[in-house]
């Protein structure tokens, strides 16, 4: 799918572009979720095309071609940015559970040897 950065890129900014009247705890915590989830989504390519023996853990991945999983991380992506946006109470809450969801992951990745590659 070559148009997958471009999505990728327009999802992200569109993100980007809605934070601006949260705090800026949130406006980091937001960025640094988006960063780590960027991250989370090229491994699990990775990890679908070379892996070494390893299987994608995530149950709802399971199964998923490389681009259906894509678009689902992409769409869970977009999902803890609405729920961020609308439950403004939660919103630091939800930012720090996501995003040490998302960075637990990548480190377990990295810790399994797959690093990050550009893999379209």
């Amino acid at each position: 799918m070559r148009h997958l950065p471009i999505i990728l890129i327009v999802i992200l900014l569109t993100g980007c572009a809605g934070i601006q009247k949260w705090d800026k705890k949130d406006q980091i915590l937001f960025g640094t979720f988006a960063g780590i989830h960027t991250v989370d989504i090229f491994q699990t390519r990775e990890i679908m095309i070379d892996n070494n023996g390893y299987k994608e853990l995530n149950p709802i991945l399971d199964g998923l071609s490389r681009d259906q999983a894509t678009a689902a991380m992409i769409g869970g992506y977009a999902l803890v940015y609405f729920a961020a946006e609308y439950i403004p109470r939660w919103r630091t809450e939800i930012l720090i559970g996501f995003t040490a969801l998302s960075g637990v992951c990548v480190i377990n990745n990295f810790n399994n040897g797959f690093g990050l590659k550009f893999n379209f």
